[in-house]
């Protein structure tokens, strides 16, 4: 018998780049009162280390983009997807 296939989650949306994980705890708090799973997540951009909340996974660009779509209408920072 061949093992089940499990799905791939590969799509993530991510929301503001924050210089301290502190800047970014709020946006983490309003997101998950919406009800979507997320993290904070440091990376590294622009030559420096910064902190950004990541939501998702989703299987689809589709539900990525809808959820992207959500978010960027309650969010003033930058909100995108991300494949990975």
């Amino acid at each position: 018998a061949s093992p089940t296939q499990l799905p791939v989650y590969s799509y993530r949306v991510r929301i503001g780049d924050f210089i301290s994980k502190s800047e970014a705890i709020p946006v983490l708090t309003k997101v998950l009162q919406m009800g979507y799973p997320d993290r904070i997540v440091q990376v590294y951009k622009g030559g420096q280390f910064l902190y950004t909340v990541e939501v998702g996974p989703y299987q689809t660009l589709s539900q990525a983009d809808l959820v992207a779509s959500r978010l960027n209408t309650t969010f003033t920072y930058a909100v995108y997807v991300l494949n990975r």
